[in-house]
């Protein structure tokens, strides 16, 4: 899947620096302004250009922004499920990672615990100045029916 992200993000770069190619080169010589515009304007005048037009835009709003907001969207609903059905628990760090993304210029790292047995591991944006280490005890709400379902205390 992260393949399919960047190859599409590579294409629409290329297609970019190509319209930006154009647009540049078109301004230094009359003769190929008025046949870019001629051309442009064959198209544009094609009924099915503004379908297309607008598809190509809802398909970049798609690919690139839906994903991030729906893996937003079910992590805030697993938090208040968990919150209201789940499990309390003050439980030791086990392991960190280091997702290598900020927010505001705060770490976002993923943090490994053990409950009942079971390995779980969460994401967390943590304070650059209050990063939790290896043994520190994080609280935690849990899925008794899932254990490895977990969510800090708090979000």
């Amino acid at each position: 899947m992260k393949f399919l992200y960047r190859f599409l993000l590579a294409l629409f770069f290329l297609v970019w620096v190509g319209g930006m190619y154009l647009v540049f080169t078109t301004t230094q010589d009359i003769n190929r302004a008025a046949k870019m515009t001629v051309w442009l304007a064959q198209y544009v005048a094609n009924p099915y250009f503004i379908v297309l037009f607008v598809g190509g835009l809802a398909a970049i709003l798609v690919i690139f922004w839906l994903p991030i907001w729906l893996k937003a969207y079910r992590q805030k609903q697993l938090h208040k499920r968990l919150k209201k059905e789940g499990v309390w628990a003050s439980v030791p760090i086990i392991h960190i990672v280091d997702t290598r993304l900020t927010v505001n210029k705060n770490p976002r790292i993923a943090i490994s615990v053990r409950i009942l047995n079971i390995l779980a591991t969460f994401e967390l944006t943590v304070s650059r100045v209050q990063i939790p280490r290896v043994g520190d005890l994080i609280d935690i709400f849990y899925d008794p029916k899932d254990p490895t379902r977990v969510v800090p205390a708090e979000y």
